[in-house]
């Protein structure tokens, strides 16, 4: 084999490598955001929300709100949600929300429950499972 038939080789593996990593990221992303739609993850609604609406300050801060779902009262969230990508490629995947409160209201704190919409479940496992697989068997297709 001449040099530059193994250098094609080795491009054409690596561009498919980052095919497989935009798949992967792509759907983890979009798996993420169904979550923050449909106020679940893993197949559990997220707890209740208890405002306290007869207050002063929630009333001035948030009343234009107080029909919307939990964690749509700005849209702030959902919206750092939705530019989270910041690596698609084989060596840099990552999804990064660029949010200052994203990890108390996925994870919880001691007063607020966790709404987790971030996180690994057995169908997204499954969903980048088949992703990889067939991916690869195409490759050596």
């Amino acid at each position: 084999m001449k040099p530059e038939q193994f250098e094609t080789i080795v491009d054409s593996i690596s561009n498919k490598l980052d095919d497989i990593a935009r798949k992967v990221v792509e759907t983890t992303h979009n798996e993420f955001i169904n979550n923050f739609d449909s106020q679940s993850f893993d197949g559990k609604r997220w707890p209740e929300v208890e405002r306290n609406e007869s207050s002063k300050g929630w009333k001035a801060k948030y009343s234009k709100y107080s029909g919307n779902p939990p964690l749509v009262e700005t849209g702030n969230l959902k919206e750092a949600l939705r530019n989270s990508i910041k690596g698609t490629t084989w060596r840099d995947m990552r999804i990064e929300l660029d949010n200052d409160y994203a990890e108390f209201v996925n994870a919880g704190t001691k007063n607020i429950p966790a709404r987790t919409f971030i996180g690994m479940t057995n169908t997204l496992e499954d969903k980048l499972k088949k992703i990889i697989e067939e991916e690869i068997t195409n490759m050596f297709n």
